[in-house]
């Protein structure tokens, strides 16, 4: 009899045991997007009756939802680095009659709040694509897309651990030297994981819609431009370096006196 209640062809008047499932609960200390687009989740996972740590990268990609909560963790982790300042992201207007300090918190508070900071051009050039769990915090990891290609393709961009229990009260100002949004983050942190227990449940994306969400890379750049960006960095230090073109023909570049940006 217990056989046909595994395998459903038992007697008609033999009713199955109800078996109730089994929750399973994620604590989550790290998550990763690999350049692959793959997410390596390491945590651990537990029921009513056993558990385990696990370390798992998972080679489906992530649904857009879940690269959404990375992407505004992205515009804090800028802000908490100081990659990126408020003033560069929304200037003073040239006229107001607010300091120029309290009308560039201003315009940064509300695109927060309405999501326009999120998508920032110049965040473009980011992307926060690690979350760790700590004791006393959270620390935010990613990269800068690297404007120098002899430094690589990226440069590491890290926040130290942030403790996102600090918080204002909904009517106090934040001091000049205060970060106003941990609420905003902890918000996204507490969606992200949300959709890291989705994706474990098999929440996936389609994989033509990353890219769009996360910026893409640029094109490659001709050695014509690679050229004029060193001479161009030459012309600003003073210095100047001796360059060899095909053929063996030797010339000076950089410096102040340089007229041309044709290296040959």
């Amino acid at each position: 009899m217990q056989e046909s209640y595994l395998t459903g062809t038992g007697a008609a008047d033999v009713a199955a045991p109800v078996v109730e499932a089994n929750t399973v609960y994620f604590d989550f200390s790290s998550v990763t997007l690999t350049d692959e687009f793959n997410l390596t989740l390491v945590g651990y996972r537990h029921s009513d009756d056993a558990g385990d740590e696990f370390t798992i990268t998972r080679h489906r990609k992530p649904h857009p939802e879940l690269l959404k909560c990375l992407r505004r963790l992205t515009l804090h982790m800028c802000l908490l680095t100081e990659s990126l300042t408020d003033t560069q992201l929304y200037p003073a207007p040239a006229y107001t009659q607010l300091p120029p300090a309290v009308a560039v918190r201003n315009l940064l508070r509300d695109a927060v709040e309405s999501g326009e900071a999120y998508v920032h051009p110049l965040l473009e050039n980011y992307r926060c694509t690690s979350v760790i769990w700590k004791p006393k915090g959270v620390v935010l990891k990613g990269s800068k897309r690297a404007r120098y290609r002899s430094l690589g393709h990226s440069l590491k961009v890290e926040t130290p651990v942030v403790d996102v229990r600090l918080s204002l009260d909904a009517d106090e100002e934040p001091e000049e030297w205060e970060y106003p949004f941990f609420e905003q983050m902890r918000n996204a942190l507490d969606e992200l994981k949300t959709e890291l227990v989705a994706f474990m449940n098999g929440k996936y994306g389609e994989g033509g819609e990353q890219l769009e969400l996360f910026g893409k890379d640029p094109e490659p750049r001709s050695a014509l431009e690679i050229a004029e960006e060193l001479i161009d960095a030459l012309d600003k230090s003073k210095l100047t370096m001796e360059v060899t073109a095909p053929g063996g023909k030797t010339r000076t570049v950089g410096g102040r006196k340089a007229a041309s940006t044709d290296p040959f």
